[in-house]
């Protein structure tokens, strides 16, 4: 490891020894999954600049290599794994935010999540009867995800349930995977849009009760005639 290495995993150590053991089965033993958020310990981690770690630093975030990302997310897991895996999402997903974005849709959502502490990202592929096989692409297309978008007009109109879904219904943003063509193979109509949480027709179903990594919400995302602009596309 190098010297700046070493510096994060022990700064990583001693948060995760003093902020997150301390508090993770106070958290573990609420009832209701959605008083298992540990929001105090999401800021503090941020304030750390954990949760934008991933995001290059002309961009204004840590820049942090794999290794770097691998070492905070093994720290924080040997306090608690679900809070550990929430930040694991940002690792995952944020990157998309600066590599994958039209200039405007960056400019757009790139510098919310950076500025706001609260900001979580979800993605959202698995569904009540679609899983792995969504990379597999078996292509038949009653098989895999049933998630619709159809566009009308400057917007798509989203149709379809995802499970599962890790920071579901605490997320600002999700990255959902749907089909554009009802009768086509996955393999050449799987599409990924971005939904903000508060997209016309986009709420949020059961949260799912569980045991084991109960700090990361899991919840149902259900989508009814959701819109969101074309340009998310």
């Amino acid at each position: 490891l190098t010297e700046e290495q070493e510096m994060i995993r022990d700064m990583v150590r001693d948060f995760a020894e003093n902020e997150v053991k301390p508090v993770a089965m106070e958290y573990d033993a609420k009832k209701d999954p959605k008083d298992c958020v540990p929001w105090d310990l999401i800021k503090k981690a941020s304030d750390l600049g954990l949760r934008t770690a991933a995001i290059p630093e002309k961009f204004g975030g840590a820049g942090a290599d794999y290794v770097t990302l691998a070492l905070i997310l093994e720290e924080l897991g040997a306090a608690d794994q679900g809070f550990a895996t929430i930040m694991r999402g940002c690792y995952t997903e944020s990157p998309r935010l600066v590599g994958e974005l039209t200039p405007e849709v960056r400019e757009e959502w790139l510098p919310r999540f950076m500025e706001d502490d609260t900001f979580l990202l979800g993605l959202a592929r698995s569904e009540p009867d679609a899983g792995t096989d969504s990379h597999f692409l078996y292509d038949e297309p009653g098989a895999s995800i049933q998630t619709y978008a159809v566009k009308d007009g400057d917007e798509y109109v989203i149709n379809g349930t995802k499970h599962y879904i890790s920071c579901g219904g605490i997320a600002k943003l999700y990255f959902v995977y749907a089909r554009t063509d009802r009768k086509g193979p996955i393999s050449t109509n799987l599409s990924c849009f971005l939904v903000p949480d508060t997209a016309p027709g986009f709420k949020i179903g059961r949260f799912h009760n569980k045991l084991g990594r109960r700090l990361l919400a899991n919840a149902e995302l259900v989508f009814e005639d959701a819109r969101i602009p074309a340009r998310y596309l």
